[in-house]
């Protein structure tokens, strides 16, 4: 990956209104989680992530279950919850005076910052709600999270880049775009994704399988990359676990079936790999 893009995005900390932020774009492993991973590691920072889905809004990012307190209470209910009243939301709403619930992932992004370097991602933020935009838009624009239970907090913009990543599969605001730093990652070139496969699986599984087979792996999931119709393409961790069973398995028939059951759970993609690399060549070549 460009050192280019990591020195831009960590030049920007503290020297603009607001938090540092990139977005980063592309289809299913193209590096988007690693890049962020990797800027951490550059950075010597905290990491933080959050796996947005269907529905994320900002409660699942203000807010955290405290499953400490939740096992303690109903221990001294002999873990029975009833009679009510039950504790609730927010401190003393449930007559007691408990709560469940504390600081989520964006209070513990920015107080973080206050003490060290932090790297917040939300990755997939393409699957959150539409709401959750101008929620965020505000979060980057002043670098504060705030909520009338919990309090306000402000990052040290110093110490504080957030990396969201999308596969595209809906389109964010246009303020939210402009808020961040966009950067589109493609497939990368083959050797490229070679050493990227050899650092993941690490160089004594890697010297087991060989490197002939590991770029032969690459090829044919580039040939059936460059195929339309195909329906599940495969990524690069998924090259990477391949070769971790082939570390564990030596025989070319089983092998095959891995390579099958790894590139594609579907059955219509197995054919068009299959027409392209006939099982007895597959065979030979594993």
């Amino acid at each position: 990956m460009n050192n280019y893009y990591f020195n831009l995005i960590i030049s920007d900390c503290g020297k603009i209104d607001g938090l540092s932020a990139v977005l980063l774009m592309g289809e299913p492993g193209t590096g988007k989680t690693r890049f962020s991973k990797i800027l951490a590691e550059k950075w010597g920072a905290k990491y933080l992530f959050y796996q947005c889905h269907q529905g994320t809004g900002k409660e699942e990012l203000l807010y955290d279950l405290d499953i400490k307190g939740v096992i303690e209470y109903l221990g001294r209910r002999n873990f029975n919850p009833f009679p009510f009243p039950f504790p609730t939301m927010y401190s003393g709403s449930g007559g007691e005076g408990v709560s469940f619930i504390k600081k989520g992932l964006l209070y513990q992004a920015v107080e973080q910052s206050h003490k060290s370097r932090v790297v917040l991602t939300l990755d997939e933020i393409d699957k959150a709600r539409p709401s959750l935009d101008g929620f965020l838009l505000d979060f980057l624009q002043n670098g504060r999270v705030s909520d009338p239970h919990l309090g306000v907090a402000i990052a040290d913009s110093r110490n504080l880049i957030v990396v969201a990543t999308s596969n595209e599969e809906r389109l964010l605001s246009e303020p939210l775009y402009r808020r961040f730093r966009r950067i589109r990652l493609t497939i990368p070139p083959p050797e490229a994704e070679l050493k990227i496969v050899k650092e993941m699986v690490g160089e004594t599984v890697f010297s087991k399988v060989g490197e002939k087979t590991v770029k032969f792996l690459i090829a044919i999931a580039n040939a059936m990359r460059k195929q339309e119709c195909v329906i599940k393409k495969v990524t690069t961790p998924e090259i990477s676990r391949l070769v971790f069973d082939f570390a564990e398995v030596e025989d070319k028939d089983m092998r095959v079936e891995l390579l099958l059951t790894w590139f594609s759970p579907h059955r219509e993609d197995w054919e068009i790999l299959l027409k392209e690399f006939p099982v007895k060549y597959l065979r030979g070549m594993l």
